[in-house]
């Protein structure tokens, strides 16, 4: 992206307010003349992964910290790539520090705490971020806290493709039909999963350990990317896995969940990002219900209030208000009476993009 676009973009204390009411808030900080930075943010959903490609200039070095208190404030609990195309940063995260060059990728988990820093750059400093919930990423927890926070290079092959896949897809923002969005996140997604295994040196073993826990989440990767049809129900994911309803309902046992309400705290789960992201602050509540297959807004205010203690029109008020502990309180306790347990591949925490 020319210089000259990016100057025209957001200022510092603008950029710094807006990160620190996302879905996952950030603290600012510069070093230098506030005036001569800028910044700009291009954003949107490609399937079940969300895109943002992140544009600065600035006369010093600036740094992001996520710290405990902003996570007990707001969480996805996602895991997010992020990808340097010019400029250099680092992140600390998990013990370990990054120094990113372009092309270069790494990995971190937003349940934990980072701190990250771009220098001083001639031109523009540009990187492209995918986030996703961690019950796509098909590889035990383990093995990926093994790569968080850890330099993944540009110049192997399999990041290159990854890298490749992110970059377009982030300049398509927007172009793909629904189908097309959802098969590209899957194949994205596969691409990560590969250079997992293959950066842990685990890729002659299975993941994940039985054909069980396979179709388990290839089920909960099926729902993920369906949960805008309003039509989804246990017969069309049965279906869609050539197995009985009775054989989908006895593979969520170990889930303490019925698949009914796994798709419906998903969705919920959903909309109250949704209703979090203030990209979306003008979109009626009713069609971020819709967005995510509650159609019906009598009973998508019903659920919702059920699950989180408010309704969708009062937890957009409630959250506007930064670090609303009442609110962290209500989320917190709905989320003890009612969590879809664990994934095969570990817990799937409410709060994730979702």
């Amino acid at each position: 992206m020319r210089q000259d676009v990016v100057r025209r973009g957001l200022g510092f204390d603008r950029y710094r307010e807006l990160i620190a009411q996302t879905p996952v808030p950030l603290e600012l900080r510069f070093e230098g003349e506030v005036e001569g930075f800028r910044a700009r943010i291009d954003s949107g959903q490609v399937g079940s992964v969300s895109i943002a490609t992140l544009s600065s200039v600035a006369a010093g070095r600036y740094e992001v910290c996520r710290t405990p208190a902003l996570i007990r404030r707001s969480d996805p609990e996602d895991y997010r790539l992020l990808l340097n195309l010019s400029g250099r940063g680092v992140l600390v995260h998990h013990g370990r520090e990054a120094a990113l060059s372009p092309g270069d990728l790494v990995l971190y988990d937003t349940s934990h705490p980072f701190t990250g820093w771009r220098g001083v750059d001639a031109d523009v400093s540009r990187w492209v971020m995918i986030a996703f919930p961690k019950a796509q990423l098909p590889a035990p927890p383990g093995q990926i806290n093994k790569l968080l926070g850890a330099l993944l290079p540009g110049h192997d092959t399999v990041a290159t493709l990854v890298a490749a896949c992110m970059a377009q897809i982030s300049r398509d923002v927007g172009r793909y039909q629904p189908a097309e969005a959802f098969r590209l996140s899957t194949v994205l997604l596969d691409l990560v999963s590969v250079l997992v295994t293959r950066t842990t040196g685990s890729g002659d073993r299975a993941w994940p350990e039985d054909s069980q826990q396979a179709l388990l989440l290839a089920v909960q990767n099926f729902i993920e990317q369906h949960l805008g049809d309003p039509d989804l129900d246990p017969v069309m994911i049965a279906a869609a896995h050539h197995i009985s309803v009775r054989s989908l309902h006895r593979l969520f046992g170990s889930e303490h969940l019925t698949v009914a309400g796994w798709i419906r705290n998903r969705r919920l789960d959903r909309c109250r990002q949704d209703l979090t992201d203030l990209r979306l602050r003008h979109r009626q509540v009713h069609a971020i219900g819709a967005r995510w297959g509650l159609t019906n807004p009598a009973h998508f205010s019903r659920v919702f209030k059920a699950a989180f203690g408010l309704t969708p029109s009062d937890y957009r008020a409630r959250r506007s208000e930064t670090g609303d502990p009442d609110l962290a309180r209500i989320v917190k306790q709905s989320a003890r009476n009612d969590t879809p347990a664990r994934t095969a591949v570990g817990r799937l925490h409410l709060g994730g993009r979702r």
